[in-house]
């Protein structure tokens, strides 16, 4: 079987296991992302780049468990992502890749293989391999984006959106301000 014959079985099967399945979010490209609506969490001094420390500084919200959410939008849409240093790649779940996929915003050129994933529990598990088009960090004038960077969307509807090592690859230095609440993203 050619792979590409491979490829749209899988995706017709991913598509199938929750075809009644919607993002948490209903998908409008001209909204505001959902953190930066929130503006009593991000001071606005913090909201521009640092020119003077070559960074983008991207804030974050943190939850009870630690967890720090961020803004994101992949090919247009925006998220809120997990900052996952642990997480080897960017990660969707099957109900958000759905949803790129009935918009158009994902189609299946951009499919490129199945692959077993180990996750933090040490269980094994398929998911999708994908290439995101655009993947933009951040709100307004101090976001980043990078362009064709791969993805990988779980077998499981309620799984993390989460933001991998192949984004924090691209910069020289990242720290967490605390204090401040954003993560700095130091260019190369």
């Amino acid at each position: 079987m050619d792979k590409s014959r491979f490829i749209s079985i899988l995706l017709a099967i991913f598509l199938t296991w929750g075809c009644e399945s919607k993002p948490n979010k209903p998908f409008d490209p001209n909204a505001v992302d959902s953190l930066a609506e929130a503006e009593e969490d991000y001071p606005d001094e913090d909201i521009t780049p640092d020119e003077a420390d070559d960074c983008f500084k991207i804030p974050y919200v943190e939850t009870s468990g630690g967890l720090k959410i961020i803004p994101v939008r992949v090919n247009g849409m925006p998220l809120d992502m997990i900052y996952d240093t642990g997480a080897t790649e960017t990660m969707l779940s099957l109900t958000e890749a759905q949803y790129l996929y009935s918009k158009g915003l994902l189609t299946e050129d951009d499919f490129i293989e199945t692959q077993s994933m180990q996750m933090a529990d040490g269980s094994i598990t398929e998911g999708l391999r994908i290439r995101i088009k655009r993947l933009e960090v951040g709100t307004g004038e101090n976001s980043f984006y990078i362009e064709n960077i791969t993805a990988t969307v779980s077998g499981t509807h309620n799984s993390m959106l989460l933001l991998g090592q192949n984004v924090m690859q691209y910069f020289r230095s990242i720290s967490i301000d605390t204090e401040e609440e954003i993560i700095k993203f130091y260019e190369k």
